[in-house]
């Protein structure tokens, strides 16, 4: 088929489905493989495209502001001496001394000052000044303005305090006459904080004042106290931020030292960056339960506009997402992954009860992880389990006689035959009259120190007769215990028949018997307040096999079948019965256990049936048979449609060989580690493989299955042609190489690859001549003459 055109589509499956933009997509479908099939999805998530925002570093502290009033604005942290003057004094909010430092205390003159200098400090005295360190190399800074033109000098006085507000000393800092009328300046002094200093305070001196006419002012703010010798730009907490710096009060606005702060560009911003759906992402998280499903169809259409459709429905597996491109790539599986997802909490017995069934037990399984899965009719096989046994009762059915029972508060006990409803083959039972005390049974006693720690199976078969007129002890079946050599019992178990007259019941109990168990005692009773007959038979007690459905009776007597034999140790009907498997098949193979996952359950009984258990991309179970071929066929050849072609033959793959040996190993209800070998090999085999596997004994038939596979393997051609929608894995293939013998066989795997619109199959082949019957178009019966002619 010559292709012209490929198209691809896909979808996430729910209400409403979802469809997706795909990028690109590869799909595996393999044999041998579980799961099956298995995808990746490459699609555009829906979504818009953006830019990044910046992003910063965190600030980090690079100057610090000791003066906690810098533009004497709090009244409870400031001083001032006006030498004299009156005058009015007011906080202006602009004007300030920088484009930063807006605000500052403005003293307007009513009356000259008398005296000289005018000092205006920035904090109080003493307690109140502003905290420093002693030994420490400080700059003091602030600014001043006036109208007045005749000062003599501006400075900047400071005062040092120690702990207890105690002024240690003035220092008076450098006079300067330099400055304009109406202009800010700015005055500086550089100190060494004395050893005993705790506190400090920076004053603005103005000498020389009295000459000031009234209505002239004089202004001070931008105090800094900082830590460095070099006089370095004003700030304080109300200075304006920007992107990269911030100016920040450490405590109170205009009470606390106030900082520097910087960070740094750790994100450019318009960084380009997509951001997906929320919905579809929401709609292909795998979190969810069920996981979400993904449906992908590709066509095809060839030169003469003939179309080919292939669907696949695939669970989600994994959804990584690119931010750089926004590419969701989606792993997806056949619905075999899910069966390797889930498992029981607990240990779960009802396959026990399909044990005529293969088919049964995977339906059931199914129906536990993918209710309503597809699973049509095919292929079945029994799955009995097998076990040996012992039943300790040595006289199970009075088929002899009554010996080893013991009879208490009955009028008569005695043995009786013809009980049609009996198991055992003498149709023989224990036969208990009554009377008005309904404590009335018997009982036999029998040394049990093997059956110390174990569980046993306990059945027994009841029959009344009469008028039933039943107490608490009616159809009782009872198991007590001893410790110390049978000198003392206690009761273990019970478990309880029929209280309706002429009725006959089973009576099953599963029994552990206590560690240190020297005897036991079994007790069946009458139980009834007349004198009419209560029969009790068909007593077995067995190490419980890990079958719940494994209660029937047996004895010596029994007859011997394909899958059992039967045999008393001693004497017959008076001794314990042995029964022997014939078919090695554990019963908790059966037993799908708590946290193991269905797929492990479900693969060795599959196998060991010679079958495998297969999901298809249209989520229909099947079990195939090593003849299953999958509909249609292919051929691949040189010049046509090939594109590339390997043809390898090993003997060293690990695909081919002749002979078998697959270990079981396993630990058993008791904690006993189990161990059993299924060898499988023709007359003459070469070359064996072994497989281990860590469950329950499920019977032969694995090693078999998996040699009579291996044949067809060891030569093996891969080939890379142009993707045919119709390829399947085990598929009827013929592949022509150029210059070799035409290959006939069945496709292993077919993988995908959409994004070139290919297809690479791996095959089993062997060689073919030219003019086979297997190479013959259509029908035997259109081939030309008879097979005897070819």
């Amino acid at each position: 088929m010559t292709v012209s055109k490929f198209t691809y589509s896909a979808a996430v499956l729910g209400s409403p489905n979802r469809p997706l933009s795909v990028r690109g997509a590869s799909f595996s479908l393999d044999e041998s493989a579980a799961p099956h099939v298995t995808a990746r999805v490459d699609i555009a998530s829906p979504g818009t495209w953006g830019t990044t925002v910046e992003a910063y570093s965190g600030w980090t502290e690079v100057r610090r502001n000791y003066a906690q009033n810098p533009q004497w604005v709090n009244a409870s942290r400031r001083t001032s001496t006006v030498a004299g003057a009156t005058g009015t004094t007011s906080l202006q909010t602009t004007g300030g001394p920088t484009a930063d430092i807006r605000g500052w205390a403005r003293y307007v003159i009513t009356t000259a000052p008398t005296a000289s200098p005018m000092n205006f400090g920035f904090s109080g005295s003493g307690g109140n000044a502003d905290p420093i360190q002693p030994n420490t190399l400080y700059t003091f800074s602030a600014y001043g303005i006036t109208d007045y033109a005749g000062l003599s000098s501006t400075r900047i006085d400071v005062r040092w305090f120690d702990s207890t507000g105690t002024q240690i000393t003035n220092v008076v800092g450098p006079s300067s006459s330099a400055y304009t009328p109406g202009v800010w300046h700015r005055r500086s002094n550089t100190l060494t904080s004395p050893a005993n200093a705790a506190t400090v305070r920076v004053d603005f001196c103005f000498s020389g004042p009295t000459g000031i006419a009234p209505g002239q002012y004089i202004g001070w703010s931008g105090a800094l106290i900082e830590k460095t010798d070099e006089l370095r730009p004003a700030f304080d907490g109300t200075t304006t931020n920007t992107t990269l710096q911030r100016y920040v009060w450490t405590g109170l606005t205009n009470a606390s030292p106030s900082t520097v702060e910087t960070r740094t560009v750790t994100q450019p911003g318009g960084v380009p960056v997509f951001t997906p759906d929320a919905d579809t992402l929401a709609a292909l998280d795998t979190r969810m339960s069920p996981p979400p499903r993904v449906r992908f169809e590709a066509r095809s259409t060839d030169a003469s506009g003939a179309e080919t459709v292939r669907a696949f429905n695939l669970t989600l597996r994994e959804r990584p997402i690119s931010s750089r491109d926004g590419t969701l790539s989606l792993s997806l599986a056949s619905d075999e992954a899910l069966l390797a997802d889930w498992a029981p909490l607990a240990d779960d017995e009802s396959l026990f009860t399909r044990q005529s069934s293969l088919r049964s037990v995977v339906s059931y399984v199914l129906g536990k992880v993918i209710p309503g899965a597809s699973f049509p009719s095919g292929p079945d096989a029994p799955m009995p389990v097998y076990a040996d046994a012992t039943n300790e009762m040595a006289n199970p059915s009075a088929i002899v006689n009554t010996t080893g029972w013991n009879a208490t508060n009955l009028v008569a006990f005695s043995r009786s035959t013809s009980q049609s409803w009996a198991a055992n083959s003498a149709k023989t039972a224990f036969n208990l009259r009554g009377t008005a005390n309904t404590d009335s049974y018997i009982d036999t006693t029998f040394a049990a120190s093997g059956m110390s720690g174990r569980v046993y199976l306990l059945r027994a078969r009841q029959r009344t007769a009469g008028i039933a007129l039943p107490s608490a002890n009616a159809g009782r079946l009872r198991v007590f215990t001893s410790n110390n050599g049978g000198a003392s019992y206690r009761p273990l178990a019970d478990a309880y028949g029929t209280t309706a007259a002429n009725t006959t019941a089973n009576v099953t109990m599963r029994v552990g018997i206590p560690v240190g168990t020297t005897h036991v005692i079994v007790r069946a009773y009458h139980g009834f307040n007349n004198d009419q007959s209560v029969y009790w038979s068909d007593f077995r007690m067995s190490e419980y096999t890990g079958d719940p459905t494994d209660t029937g009776y047996f004895d010596g007597n029994t007859t011997n079948t394909s899958s059992y034999t039967y045999t008393w140790e001693s004497d017959a009907g008076l001794s314990v019965t042995k029964r022997v498997a014939l078919i090695d098949r554990n019963p908790e193979s059966l037993l799908w256990k708590s946290g193991q996952s269905a797929l492990e359950f479900l693969i060795p009984l599959v196998q060991s049936a010679g079958l495998r258990l297969v999901c298809s991309e249209t989520r229909t179970w099947s079990l195939r048979a090593e003849d299953y071929a999958a509909s249609g066929a292919l051929a691949i050849r040189h010049g046509v449609n090939m594109i590339d072609a390997e043809d390898r033959i090993s003997r060293d793959d690990a695909e081919w060989f002749d002979a078998a040996v697959t270990v079981y190993r396993w630990t058993d209800r008791n904690g006993v580690s189990q161990e059993r070998r299924d060898a499988y090999g023709p007359t003459g085999y070469s070359r064996v493989r072994t497989f281990e596997r860590t469950t329950p004994y499920p019977g032969p038939g694995f090693s078999e299955y998996a040699v009579r596979r291996a044949q067809g393997r060891g030569r093996e051609v891969t080939a890379t042609a142009v993707a045919d929608l119709r390829a399947s894995a085990e598929q009827p293939i013929t592949v022509v190489l150029d210059g070799a013998p035409i290959q006939t066989g069945k496709t292993s795997s077919v993988t995908f690859d959409f994004d070139r619109d290919e297809m690479t199959v791996t095959t089993r082949t062997t060689d073919t001549p030219a003019g086979a019957i297997d190479l013959a178009v259509g029908t035997i019966a259109q081939a030309v003459g008879t097979i005897d002619e070819n």
